[in-house]
């Protein structure tokens, strides 16, 4: 992955992740400004490089009523360790709380979530030109969600939502990954990566399928398809500001959902459905120390639910000289991308 290979002579080249990294240098041999990697907390990056991201989000109220007392918050750690430049193995475990006002607070730990990605970059080249070319990337993953996902705590039915259980009610919090907090279900997870950034701006798209099957005694599949795009734009030296859209729709297969009346009792037996909400998020990104913080609001637009969101970040940079060195793929340099 470190050799370059020629796609067309003078126009195009491909790249490994090992010697772009996610971070183009603009301007001649001595200027240090670069790109930064993609550090979505839900897309993935063609670089492939070791980081982590500690992402919270935070909804009061419901979909009945959005100006009630009853609040979400759901904590996802993740970590992505680089094996090799361009492809890396990660891990999720979800975490929430479903706090109703009345009723009983639910701690919720959603599935396990591990997998491997990779990918790598085509860098359009213009002989004339005297600025950075345009880079697209292309990248893939495969995760595998654990069934592990359960909630303590009685829930009443909120219709809306498809479900009466306590994971249920954080799932539409995470439109692009409803896996997460799927109850008694297990998925197998593969997403398709293409984005291409042009001086200050780039352009990002995903496609996922998520063929699975309820954890019962009589298994039923299961199958989701999502989709997610995204722009950013790289605003001075440390601020990156963007705009994300996603959404998860269940196309094959039903899971069982239980509805209990207020008194805890079986009313009715129905398919849940697990699709998403589609939902619009905007964001600001910073760089600064070799850390990557961004604070978002995310708009449910179905229902129009307001989530709020930060996600503590963090990436291991190679350093400008040592990007080359496939091997020493924890190098974190001394520079900041965007120095």
């Amino acid at each position: 992955m470190a050799a370059l290979l020629w796609a067309s002579p003078g126009w195009a080249q491909f790249e490994g992740a090992g010697q772009d990294d996610g971070w183009l240098e603009e301007g001649d041999d001595s200027s240090h400004s670069r790109r930064p990697p993609n550090l979505s907390n839900d897309l993935l990056d063609p670089a492939g490089l070791s980081r982590f991201h500690l992402t919270t989000r935070f909804a009061p109220g419901l979909p009945e009523d959005t100006f009630s007392d009853d609040l979400r918050w759901t904590i996802v750690p993740a970590l992505q360790l680089r094996l090799r430049p361009g492809l890396t193995l990660g891990a999720a475990l979800p975490l929430a709380i479903y706090a109703p006002n009345p009723g009983e607070n639910s701690f919720i730990n959603g599935n396990l979530r591990v997998g491997v990605a990779g990918g790598g970059y085509v860098r359009l080249k213009d002989p004339e030109a005297g600025e950075i070319a345009p880079r697209l990337g292309f990248g893939g993953a495969f995760d595998i969600y654990a069934p592990i996902a359960n909630g303590t705590g009685n829930v009443d039915c909120v219709p809306s939502l498809n479900v009466c259980d306590a994971v249920g009610t954080v799932r539409n919090m995470h439109a692009y990954e409803p896996e997460l907090f799927a109850d008694e279900a297990m998925f197998f997870r593969a997403r398709m990566h293409a984005d291409i950034a042009v001086s200050i701006f780039s352009a990002e798209v995903e496609l996922g399928l998520s063929p699975g099957f309820t954890a019962k005694k009589d298994p039923q599949f299961l199958l989701l398809m999502s989709w997610a795009a995204r722009l950013s734009l790289k605003a001075g030296a440390h601020f990156e500001p963007y705009a994300e859209v996603a959404n998860a729709q269940q196309v094959a297969g039903k899971s069982l959902d239980i509805r209990l009346n207020p008194n805890l009792t079986v009313m009715s037996i129905t398919g849940a459905d697990l699709s998403t909400p589609v939902m619009l998020t905007l964001g600001l990104r910073t760089h600064f120390a070799g850390m990557d913080p961004a604070l978002f609001v995310s708009i449910d637009t179905r229902d129009s639910v307001v989530i709020f969101g930060l996600d503590l970040a963090g990436a291991l940079r190679p350093g400008p000289s040592r990007r080359d060195d496939g091997d020493d793929f924890l190098q974190s340099g001394d520079s900041d991308p965007w120095d």
